[in-house]
């Protein structure tokens, strides 16, 4: 079965929802994160893995090869 890549926007503040949807044993990934804070990507590799897109770009997160996108920005945030 293939693998459902996931990308988080915002990783660092919401992190703690977010991160139920990362279930290895059921083929679902996060794979990229991104953030304005640099430090979350240290708990990101923590977490998931240390082989991790990070970046603080979102746009940079859009270009890889995902299934999905979760966004946890504040709402306020959201475009």
């Amino acid at each position: 079965m293939k693998d459902l890549k996931i990308g988080l926007i915002g990783s660092g503040g919401r992190v703690n929802v977010l991160q139920f949807g990362h279930k290895a044993e059921e083929n679902v990934r996060i794979t990229a994160c991104c953030d304005i804070r640099e430090d979350a990507f240290v708990k990101n590799k923590d977490t998931y893995s240390n082989g991790i897109f990070t970046t603080v770009g979102y746009s940079e997160l859009l270009n890889q090869d995902l299934d999905a996108v979760a966004v946890g920005t504040p709402d306020y945030l959201h475009e």
